[in-house]
């Protein structure tokens, strides 16, 4: 077994373990009933991405799956729609003020987490794992499209 495909497997084995306990993290410390995958609806919202179809386009999903999600945030009060007047089938999103509130403490959330993950490293080291992450996003990307 070569070195690169060992890494591979390491790769691999260590990109489930850090989604895993991410999500599970962000899962159990998020407040006022909110889902990751919600808290990243509100944040496209939050950042003036204002239409299902927007935020579908900006974070590559179907449009469908969108629109679930901003259901149910509507639902709970924390979106609002209103109606486009020179297209009726355009809807725009908005936070609510109490969604504005439950994004913005579970953004703090979000940040005390990852301060706490990032704390085990010095300057440099987090200077360097900054940068090989910038590189595999890059990475990424360029095989995505």
């Amino acid at each position: 077994m070569t070195y690169k495909h060992e890494a591979i497997q390491q790769f691999d084995n260590l990109t489930a373990q850090l989604y895993r306990h991410l999500m599970s993290i962000l899962s159990n410390s998020l407040q006022g009933e909110i889902t990751p995958s919600q808290l990243l609806i509100m944040r496209q919202i939050h950042e003036d991405t204002t239409t299902v179809g927007d935020i579908a386009n900006k974070l590559e999903i179907s449009p469908a799956a969108v629109s679930k999600f901003v259901d149910h945030l509507v639902k709970d009060g924390l979106v609002s729609r209103r109606r486009s007047k020179k297209d009726r089938r355009v809807c725009y999103l908005a936070l609510t003020p109490q969604g504005e509130a439950v994004y913005n403490n579970n953004t703090a959330i979000r940040y005390d987490i990852f301060k706490n993950i990032l704390s085990c490293f010095n300057k440099d080291e987090l200077e360097t794992f900054i940068e090989l992450t910038s590189r595999i996003v890059d990475r990424l990307e360029y095989i995505d499209r």
